[in-house]
């Protein structure tokens, strides 16, 4: 019986397979696009995520992270909560629609309402020529998972995670005292509960 668990044949290919998508996000991620998406999210008066499914889970987890470090951002992922939220929406509103395939009908429904009433809007797809990116003033590209093999078995917010990962990073570089006390701020008020 094997140690190492890399040597068991499919968790050698589930590995490869998250090496994959960590190597291809950075490969096709520029650094520009990393400044613009960061420069929409400090600018905006307010962040409105939408997702559905498994992009809806990344959308909570989106908000979540960012709110943490002073970013007013609001996840959503309810249809028709979206479609309302995107009717209210304005010049200063920063739409962040999330779906891997980029053809997620509900979300595309509430970034179309959305983008009329002036809001700038953020993609974050595999598809760069898919509706959904074709609707955004940026779009952000993901790995999409479901040409690799055993891509079933990877959890399909990994690469929007990743991302995430990439966005708040660079977010904190730009103004680390300040995002820096601002997450010590509401770890304390978790801890004082």
């Amino acid at each position: 019986m094997s140690s190492d668990i890399k040597e068991i044949d499919y968790f050698s290919n589930l590995y490869q397979n998250h090496l994959e998508i960590i190597e291809a996000t950075f490969r096709n991620m520029t650094y520009l696009d990393i400044q613009q998406a960061v420069s929409l999210l400090t600018e905006a008066r307010k962040v409105h995520v939408y997702g559905i499914g498994n992009s809806g889970i990344a959308a909570q987890e989106f908000k979540w992270k960012f709110f943490r470090i002073g970013i007013q951002v609001e996840s959503i992922t309810d249809p028709h909560q979206a479609v309302m939220d995107a009717a209210l929406s304005s010049g200063g509103s920063l739409v962040i629609g999330i779906s891997v395939s980029g053809k997620t009908k509900e979300v595309i429904d509430a970034v179309k309402i959305a983008k009329r009433q002036g809001a700038t809007v953020l993609a974050i797809t595999s598809d760069k020529t898919s509706d959904l990116s074709r609707l955004a003033d940026l779009s952000l590209l993901v790995m999409s998972k479901s040409s690799m093999h055993m891509g079933q078995n990877i959890s399909p917010t990994l690469p929007l995670f990743l991302l995430f990962d990439l966005l708040y990073t660079e977010l904190v570089a730009k103004d680390y005292v300040n995002r820096v006390q601002i997450r010590d701020k509401t770890l304390r008020a978790l801890k004082d509960i």
